[in-house]
């Protein structure tokens, strides 16, 4: 029996944008109720799952959640209270808080003679009851019962005809299931009823089919506000087995049938590259021309547009997330010239025959020839039929691209932001195909990439900010516990108010809790952004941290993975200072064992403008370094006589921006002489001086 699946239709004004309320909650005022004749929610059944999250409106509450006569669940004095076949079967140990997102499943198997009651993942209580549970008439009653009316909200409620496993609710009850995912995540038939509550809402109330309404029922929009119920911000694995990809479900769409100019954008976290993996190709058509990119076994990114290829000299670590873009434009009628960007920075430039129309289907993670088949995530893939600029790939690689942010016409872009669909997010381009259902949703536990997903008003905000991206380990690598220090130059001269000042940080990390976060000003003045709160769950850190906002970073718990506004105490230590100069971010890993990545951070300040404030200039191969090349492991001496200023720090970068040897240094002498690492891998790499007045850069050569 193929499932039925119904979700909370809400009316809106079209002025309204869609993303910004996509995580709602149904709120119960203690009058209202729902009364739903759904034949699913009726029939004789041997097992049965049913899970929700719930935030009652009180502590102690002793209330009816939903049920018919078949099952009930209530609140007994805070517990939860599970019926069947019209006996109480258990109650939970654990009590539920008022105002606290709760999430609930219970599980009932008569064949097996166990009833089981779930609380946030984790098997609360067993108890013993046999049977089928018997079909019934009655309507499906949401707030209405035994007990009082229930007060509080409640969201992503699941009846399942099946008994699911401790394993099964914990890799996704944290995991949103709407009407466009369930056939792509789930087996035919398990999954009886869903109510995701995830379209747009108005406080008017919503409708269910086949549902009575009874009162005033709110459709909260609390995707605007930290919550436990979904994860913001999901990708896609690809186990890089045969037919491992997805397709466009047709050709010939005009929306990537593109020539001339082209941008390609991707987040990518590859698995141990032992082969080749393509991570899109769009040459298996009609026309000719096409293009195909794909990583190589040395992690070397490959671009082609048929017959030439190119290869970029550096490349990409496994497990790890990188942000590519690959832009193409027009030199002349017969040529063309690709550039390769990795986390914004460019690394390779060629030169191409012009890109000619392909009407094929677009692949996603193999090639045309059913091979090379990527392994490992992906997020947010996107095409554009413009040549992006670097500050335009900069503004959104944080931020999906949605029908509110797409290019104006004639420019397009198609976007597969892969949270829980394959369809195009703006609403341009075909759909995906996951044809031998061999790629999957990540589940919650699984690496996320650091995106931003709640909407314009994050594009507005990063717009704004100065900020580096570059992938840096945490700890340094072939560490286990240690600090990082990253800076960035800002070049605008205000006095800092501490109202409008705000910090954005990208990190992925195993145990966010085992990080302290320190921004340190150029005048040396420094806030505790984050010490080992607690309590935060996810491997993932995306937020501005911003005063104007109510939530405290120690206040998250946060399980969903999305961006959240919140402020460290204040900013009150920068009142006033000069914004300009060199700024350092600095991130101490605390506990053994764990690991992660700085990705991006960045400040916005403003305030009174500082006249005659001198701004930091680059002055690139103003110093002379030897020896050089050098041996790894060896002393590296910079001649810094010239240099007149306070010199802070000494940087070396390789080509992708990742900081391989960041060193606080005080100036004495007209020499600086740094130890390298003895473990430093052979390469180009870029060293900065950083002084209170200017970046003095120079390359080296490191050989083994």
């Amino acid at each position: 029996m193929k499932h039925i699946t119904t979700s909370i239709l809400l009316f809106l004004s079209l002025s309204i944008v869609a993303q910004k309320h996509w995580n709602t909650s149904s709120k119960f005022n203690g009058k209202t109720y729902l009364a739903i004749s759904e034949p699913v929610l009726k029939e004789a059944r041997p097992k049965l799952s049913i899970e929700f999250w719930i935030k009652p409106g009180a502590d102690s509450s002793s209330e009816t959640v939903f049920g018919n006569k078949q099952f009930w669940i209530l609140l007994d004095k805070g517990k939860v209270r599970f019926d069947a076949n019209g006996a109480n079967i258990m109650h939970s140990t654990s009590l539920l808080k008022g105002k606290v997102w709760t999430h609930v499943a219970a599980v009932y198997d008569g064949a097996a003679a166990t009833a089981k009651i779930y609380i946030n993942g984790v098997l609360d209580k067993t108890g013993t009851r046999s049977g089928t549970l018997v079909a019934q008439t009655d309507s499906f009653v949401i707030g209405k019962k035994y007990y009082n009316n229930f007060t509080g909200e409640i969201d992503e409620l699941r009846v399942w005809r099946t008994a699911r496993t401790a394993d099964e609710i914990l890799k996704n009850y944290k995991t949103h299931i709407a009407n466009w995912n369930l056939d792509e995540i789930y087996n035919y038939g398990e999954l009886a009823y869903v109510q995701s509550n995830e379209a747009q809402y108005s406080d008017s109330g919503f409708s269910v089919p086949n549902c009575t309404v009874n009162g005033n029922i709110i459709a909260n929009p609390i995707g605007l506000k930290p919550s436990q119920t979904v994860r913001h911000n999901n990708s896609e694995y690809f186990s890089g087995g045969s037919f491992s990809y997805l397709e466009s479900v047709a050709a010939n769409d005009p929306y990537l049938a593109i020539d001339k100019e082209m941008t390609i954008e991707a987040w990518v976290n590859p698995d141990p590259l032992v082969d080749r993996m393509v991570v899109a190709d769009l040459t298996g058509g009609g026309g000719g021309g096409g293009f195909q990119l794909a990583i190589l076994y040395d992690g070397k990114l490959n671009f082609s547009i048929h017959p030439l290829a190119t290869t970029s000299s550096s490349g990409l670590l496994p497990n790890t997330w990188y942000h590519l873009a690959v832009v193409v434009d027009s030199q002349s009628v017969s040529t063309s010239r690709s550039r390769i960007y990795v986390n914004g920075v460019l690394i390779n430039t060629a030169i191409h025959n012009s890109l000619v129309k392909n009407t094929g289907k677009l692949r996603i993670g193999a090639s045309h020839s059913n091979d090379d088949y990527f392994k490992g995530y992906m997020d947010e893939f996107r095409i554009s039929n413009f040549a992006k600029t670097p500050d335009q790939i900069l503004l959104d690689m944080y931020n999906p691209v949605h029908k509110y942010n797409q290019p104006s016409i004639p420019k397009s872009t198609v976007a597969y932001n892969f949270d829980g669909g394959y369809f195009s997010s703006t609403g341009k381009g075909p759909n995906l195909e996951n044809l031998n259902q061999t790629c999957r949703f990540t589940y919650y536990n699984e690496p996320i990439a650091p995106l931003f997903s709640l909407g314009n008003q994050h594009q507005k905000i990063m717009a704004d900010f100065t900020k580096v991206q570059r992938a840096t380990s945490i700890p340094s690598i072939g560490n286990t516990q240690g600090v990082i220090s990253d800076t960035l130059m800002f070049n605008k001269a205000v006095k800092i108010d501490p109202q409008t000042f705000k910090m954005f940080l990208a990190i992925t990390h195993s145990n966010i809790n085992d990080l302290k976060v320190e921004l340190i000003a150029p005048t040396g003045q420094s806030v505790v952004l984050m010490n080992q709160l607690g309590g935060i769950s996810g491997n993932q850190l995306t937020l501005v941290i911003d005063t104007t906002q109510a939530t405290k970073i120690s206040d998250l718990n946060f399980v969903d993975h999305g961006p959240k506004n919140g402020f460290n105490s204040t900013f009150n230590a920068f009142n006033d200072l000069n914004s300009q100069g060199v700024w350092t971010l600095k991130v101490t890993d605390l506990v053994l064992g764990n690991k992660g990545i700085l990705h991006s951070w960045g400040i916005s300040a403003h305030g009174e403008k500082i006249q005659n404030s001198s701004i930091a200039t680059i002055k690139n191969n103003s110093f002379a370094l030897f020896p050089n090349p050098v041996q790894a492991g060896n002393n590296l001496n910079m001649d810094v006589s010239f240099i007149k200023e306070k010199i802070n720090a000494v940087i070396i970068e390789n080509y992708l921006g990742q900081v391989i040897m960041n060193t606080p240094i005080n100036n004495t002498g007209d020499v600086l002489t740094l130890d390298l690492k003895s473990e430093m891998p052979a390469g180009c790499y870029i060293v900065k001086l950083l002084s209170d007045g200017a970046i003095y850069t120079a390359k080296l050569s490191v050989i083994n």
